[in-house]
């Protein structure tokens, strides 16, 4: 084919992430089992097939997606649609994109063979200078996203509003985890910290309803951090430095309040993709 198939995923903080449609058939979605790994609420772990064809892409949505696909303002659910079309999932927006591959023109071998040679040496250079673009085999494991709290951390009276407080506080901290990772984070420790102070005071019911906020919104960072992680393994793979770049720095958010060998094995990934991203 002399075409390049790929989507354009715009994300609800206006961010706008391009993928190569590079195999027969590819998946969608927020989880470690998908080739295209978008960490998003609204996307099921596997919430969409597409499989590109010359004149258009074929999409079939998974039956468990929680969010349902919209095209021209209608649900849909399995079909053909063609190149240039705008699909919504949530607040998310894919555009299925095809450009035509850059013709090359008719060239003396021996030109390509000095254009190797210099590749070959300033990808040597390259290579000496940072370091090659790879997890690399002594990789440290990521450690747990957060830590158990089990009492309540309030100091003084321990009051319903004082609760209350700390709830709302968490409430707002998990809203705003789109544009910051960080808050999220902290957004389950206050949620924690809450349910604690309200089981020590014994208004359980008030305690369950924070508890099952916590853990829903939990299970969401738990797979985005998976997520996350997954790309980033994949985009150091592609030798995509400005992909793997954006994940690093999403993950250093996610692990803000931690310090270990993770956290300093991504410091130094971050050092040595930015010095490729610049070259």
């Amino acid at each position: 084919m002399n075409t390049l198939e790929q989507i354009d995923i715009t994300l609800p903080d206006g961010t706008v992430e391009r993928y190569r449609l590079s195999q027969k058939k590819m998946i969608l979605g927020r989880g470690p089992g998908a080739q295209l790994i978008v960490a998003a609420s609204e996307l099921a772990a596997q919430h969409l097939l597409l499989v590109p064809k010359a004149n258009g892409c074929w999409l079939s949505v998974s039956e468990d997606a929680p969010t349902p696909v919209i095209v021209n303002g209608q649900t849909f659910d399995t079909g053909l649609l063609r190149w240039g079309t705008i699909i919504s999932i949530g607040r998310i927006k894919i555009t299925l994109g095809q450009t035509k591959k850059s013709k090359t023109s008719s060239v003396h071998p021996l030109i390509f063979v000095a254009a190797a040679l210099l590749l070959l040496f300033f990808a040597g250079a390259q290579f000496l200078r940072s370091g090659a673009i790879s997890s690399g085999p002594h990789t440290p494991n990521a450690p747990p996203l957060f830590k158990t709290i089990t009492t309540c951390q309030l100091r003084g009276e321990k009051t319903l509003a004082r609760i209350s407080e700390l709830s709302a506080e968490a409430d707002s901290k998990a809203l705003r985890y789109s544009f910051d990772p960080s808050d999220g984070v902290e957004a389950v420790s206050l949620y924690q910290n809450a349910e604690n102070c309200l089981e020590e005071i014994r208004i359980n019911e008030a305690a369950n309803l924070v508890r099952h906020k916590r853990q829903s919104f939990e299970k969401r960072l738990i797979e985005d951090y998976a997520s996350s992680r997954a790309r980033l393994e994949h985009h150091l793979k592609e030798n995509e430095a400005l992909e793997a770049l954006r994940e690093v720095s999403r993950l250093k958010q996610m692990l803000a309040q931690q310090t270990n060998d993770y956290t300093d094995w991504l410091d130094r990934l971050e050092r040595s993709l930015r010095l490729r991203a610049v070259n």
